[in-house]
């Protein structure tokens, strides 16, 4: 047993001596006053059995919240409830790949007429038509490889063509107005940039700082939800 364990042990051996005593020296008063008679030492032995049994109950509930103790947070654990609650609370628009093995990757719905989809059995998720919009690498805590936010030309060839321009030229406006709400937004943190070869935008963890927190985790998560929004308002 461990040593808090020792020593909950310790205090119910002193908790329960001490209330037995007392019990007892009350029993014996109240027969000294009252007489050694075969009622009042049976009404003493009932009392004295109430008494311990309200004690131990007593101090089996404070054993049992002192022992159990809340599992302790870490990192990856809370990122992974909390992408998960992510996802469900945006399907079918979000989607997780659950065929990548190289880190975490998620789609983002670019047929937008089943957004509206929601409540649906989703079954024949698999045929919707969907792009990347965002990975996480497996190294992407230790900076060696950057979170990727994907803009995909479907998702944003409409807008490009109610301005009149060319999809390529609008998405490499859009990533580095996006980069450049995520820096404003996210500075102490973050650091983004606008990857105009892969219509992508890099994110990484600033250094000299401790990223692996449940904190951090769910910072990340709020980065995610926070360009996601952005990309429904761009598209």
């Amino acid at each position: 047993m461990n040593g808090n364990g020792n020593k909950i042990n310790i205090i119910e051996v002193w908790f329960g001596g001490i209330t037995a005593a007392l019990a007892a020296i009350a029993i014996i008063l109240l027969c000294l006053r009252d007489g050694f008679s075969i009622d009042s030492i049976l009404n003493g032995l009932i009392n004295f059995a109430q008494i311990s049994v309200a004690a131990m109950v007593l101090l089996v509930a404070v054993r049992t919240i002192l022992l159990t103790k809340k599992p302790k947070e870490t990192f990856r654990q809370v990122l992974s409830d909390e992408l998960g609650m992510w996802v469900a609370r945006n399907r079918p628009l979000i989607s997780l790949d659950k065929d990548f093995k190289t880190g975490v990757r998620f789609f983002m719905l670019t047929d937008h007429e089943h957004i509206f989809d929601v409540g649906e059995c989703l079954t024949d998720e698999n045929t919707y038509k969907k792009g990347q919009f965002v990975v996480l690498p497996e190294a992407f805590i230790s900076g060696v490889e950057p979170i990727t936010f994907h803009l995909n030309k479907s998702t944003f060839s409409e807008r490009a063509k109610a301005k009149g321009k060319d999809t390529d030229d609008e998405i490499k406006l859009l990533a580095a107005r996006i980069a450049t709400c995520i820096n404003a937004h996210f500075a102490e943190t973050f650091s983004a940039s606008a990857d105009d070869k892969y219509n992508r935008i890099n994110v990484i963890f600033l250094p000299d700082q401790e990223w692996e927190t449940p904190d951090k985790a769910r910072l990340l998560v709020k980065l995610i939800e926070n360009v996601m929004t952005l990309y429904m308002v761009a598209s």
